[in-house]
C-alpha cells in the first residue's frame, strides 16, 4: 500500500498505514485490558511468535489476524461506500481482492486456532492434535476488533470530505473502464431541414 502511494504520488497507502498502526495500538491496549478473561494457550511453538508478533510479549490477541481483517474490512467498506455514492458495484469489479482476503481469513482461522484440530478430529477420530496458537474465541475477538477499527477508519477518512484519500477514490467525470456493451441507437435523419421518414 505504501509503495503504491509513493509510485502513484498520492496519500492513499500512507492513510491506510496510519490507520493500521493506530488499530494495532488500540488492539494491544484492548488485549492488556481483557487479558485475564482470555484462555491461556501454553504453546511455545516458534511459529506462533513469528505469525503473531510475539503473542506473549505484545498481545494476547493475535495482531496478525487483526491486520488481515482490518485491511479487508477497510477495503470492502471503501468499495461499498464509493460504489453506493456513484451507483456502481465496485465489489463486482474487485472480486479478486474480496476472494483473496476471504481465503486468507479462512486459512488464518483454520491454522491459527484450535478449529483446525476440531475439524480434523471430526473427519478422522484418530487424528493427533497439532499445537495451535490461539483459541477460536480469542481469534474471534481479534477479528471483531480489527473489523470494527477498519470500518471506523474508513468512516473517519470519508468524513473529511477528501475523496482522494480513500483507497478506492471517487471517479471524476465518470471516468472508469468497463467492457464495451452492444447498444442500439435510434437516429433521425434530416435533409434541407426536414426529417426524412422511412
Amino acid at each position: 500500500f505504501t509503495i503504491g502511494s509513493i509510485f502513484n504520488n498520492d496519500l492513499k497507502g500512507i492513510v491506510y498505514l496510519m490507520g493500521l498502526i493506530l488499530a494495532i495500538g488500540i488492539i494491544i491496549i484492548i488485549s492488556s485490558g481483557i487479558k485475564q478473561w482470555l484462555p491461556v494457550i501454553s504453546n511455545e511453538d516458534p511459529i506462533c511468535k513469528i505469525v503473531s508478533f510475539g503473542s506473549s510479549e505484545f498481545s494476547q490477541i493475535p495482531v496478525g489476524s487483526s491486520i488481515i481483517i482490518f485491511t479487508f474490512i477497510y477495503l470492502l467498506s471503501n468499495m461499498i461506500y464509493v460504489g453506493n455514492d456513484e451507483g456502481t458495484n465496485l465489489v463486482k469489479y474487485n472480486w479478486p481482492t474480496v476472494l483473496f482476503f476471504s481465503i486468507l481469513i479462512l486459512a488464518d482461522w483454520y491454522n491459527n486456532t484450535n478449529i483446525g484440530n476440531k475439524v480434523n478430529k471430526w473427519i478422522n477420530a484418530e487424528y493427533k492434535e497439532l499445537p495451535y496458537c490461539y483459541d477460536w474465541k480469542t481469534n474471534g475477538i481479534a477479528y471483531l476488533a480489527g473489523g470494527l477499527l477498519g470500518w471506523a477508519w474508513l468512516a473517519i477518512i470519508s468524513s473529511t470530505k477528501t475523496p482522494e484519500l480513500l483507497y478506492f477514490g471517487k471517479y471524476k467525470n465518470n471516468e472508469k473502464c468497463e467492457k464495451v456493451s452492444e447498444t442500439q441507437y435510434k437516429c433521425k435523419v434530416f435533409r434541407n431541414g426536414k426529417e426524412l421518414v422511412n
